[in-house]
């Protein structure tokens, strides 16, 4: 606050990173303005890599039942809790349960955040909690045998603002978890609230933790909160330098190979998903595999996400039930992907050249290079470029082959208006570094006008 005291009473926002890059600082966060947890998310976002979405919770404390939390507070299974003695000073425990409680936190989702600078925050934290800094009280659940503690399997902070209670860290144990530590210790923090507010019918707890952390939204949750607002907070580093590894770092102003967009909510989306468990049918799969129906069609009888272009590939000539000595056209120029996933299947791959315009296959060749043993046809969209299908159907159709196109580089291309890959009976996507949109690897299948196939392509994906 110091460093911009200098600055306007309601500086902009390019002002303030000015400003705090004129000072010497590294990172700066940034806050959009709070919302209803119901109401849409902004349109637009702020400068900065969206790290997470903070979510804010509150419940009145006088929903609660004093007897109920005493039980849960006092009388939990193998845990006593006590009240923090001012001026006792903290435990390496305490503070390393302060550094995993933040596994979840924002500065653990941006990468660029050094480690001991992580440790050090987490460990500051509560180090100004048992002094008092931060916080008015601080519960701490030990391992309880025969009356005595021992370790430490936890701690809550609690400060009174007003008529309300703020919950400033809530930590468990990794060992300790499902033994009923954290409400334990949400219930003795409720008491205290209790005790400090009971005469205020209007008293509330508050909590601010982070979207990603699915385990502590669903505790609060469970306990009783009820989710107020959410905001997104993004952590922009000053300065930005961002050049692309391929290019020499003493060249001036480089034109990256390939340069990826993001939308600023990558990484809080990644560590949803570690969070919630690695599963290839889960809810982003299945968001993602509606969300490219939706774009390429209705041609589209279903979408299969896969680990690549190559892995589509492979997939439509696994559901083409190639066999041993049958032969597929392909044009002479493309990536070794779209005649291995043939080879693979001791298919053999017969090449037509492509047309010099385009690079494309040449629609006009390709009927002298059919034989009895082929059964279908592999045309390569290169560069988005797409190539001429009502030919090729047309060609297909009359010697009953598959058409199969690879349109590993033509994702959202389209055709005399029909989107390139539902035009065959397979479309083959690719979301490689290279390509149109990206995720560093990555594909899907589109399977079209066949629901007996997409029932088929479903058994093969499992």
């Amino acid at each position: 606050e110091e460093d911009m005291s200098s600055l306007d009473k309601n500086p902009s926002l390019e002002d303030v990173l000015q400003q705090a890059h004129s000072s010497g600082y590294r990172l700066v966060y940034v806050f959009a303005p709070p919302r209803p947890a119901n109401a849409s998310p902004p349109k637009a976002g702020l400068p900065g890599l969206l790290v997470d979405v903070k979510t804010t919770y509150s419940v009145s404390l006088f929903s609660f039942d004093y007897a109920a939390l005493c039980q849960k507070a006092f009388r939990t299974p193998g845990i006593r809790i006590r009240k923090h003695v001012v001026g006792s000073g903290f435990s390496n425990g305490l503070k390393q349960l302060a550094i995993d409680s933040g596994v979840y936190s924002r500065f653990k989702v941006d990468k660029d955040v050094p480690n001991e600078g992580f440790e050090g925050m987490f460990g500051a934290w509560i180090s100004n909690s048992v002094n008092r800094t931060l916080a008015d009280e601080v519960f701490i659940a030990y391992e309880s045998t025969d009356d005595a503690c021992s370790e430490e399997l936890g701690f809550i902070s609690v400060r009174k603002v007003g008529n309300s209670v703020s919950i400033g860290l809530l930590a468990v144990s990794d060992k300790a978890r499902r033994r009923g530590i954290a409400y334990a210790l949400l219930s003795r923090a409720m008491i205290w609230a209790l005790e400090e507010l009971g005469g205020d019918d209007k008293a509330t707890a508050t909590v601010v933790t982070q979207g990603a952390n699915a385990p502590a939204c669903a505790c609060y949750e469970r306990f009783g909160f009820q989710k107020e607002t959410v905001q997104e907070v993004y952590h922009t580093w000053l300065p930005k330098h961002l050049t692309s590894p391929m290019v020499p770092a003493d060249q001036a102003n480089p034109i990256p190979f390939c340069k990826q967009h993001f939308t600023g909510k990558e990484l809080v989306y990644a560590t949803q998903v570690i969070n919630s468990g690695l599963d290839s049918a889960a809810n982003f799969t299945m968001q993602c595999a509606a969300k490219i129906q939706e774009l390429i069609g209705g041609d589209s009888e279903r979408v299969i996400m896969v680990p690549s272009g190559t892995a589509a590939l492979e997939m439509a000539a696994l559901l083409c039930e190639l066999q041993p000595g049958d032969e597929v056209i392909l044009p002479s120029y493309t990536f070794s992907s779209t005649a291995n996933c043939f080879v693979l299947r001791g298919v053999v791959p017969v090449f037509v050249d492509v047309k010099f315009a385009d690079l494309n296959i040449d629609e006009t060749l390709i009927e002298a290079a059919i034989t009895e043993k082929t059964k279908a046809i592999c045309c390569v969209h290169y560069a988005g470029i797409p190539c001429e299908m009502d030919t090729i159907c047309e060609i297909a159709k009359k010697h009953n082959l598959f058409v199969i196109e690879d349109a590993a580089q033509g994702f959202l291309s389209t055709y005399k208006g029909r989107q390139l890959g539902t035009i065959g009976d397979f479309g083959c996507y690719s979301f490689h570094y290279t390509k149109n949109i990206i995720c560093g690897e990555g594909g899907a299948l589109s399977i079209n006008r066949n629901r007996k196939m997409a029932g088929r392509a479903m058994v093969l994906w499992e």
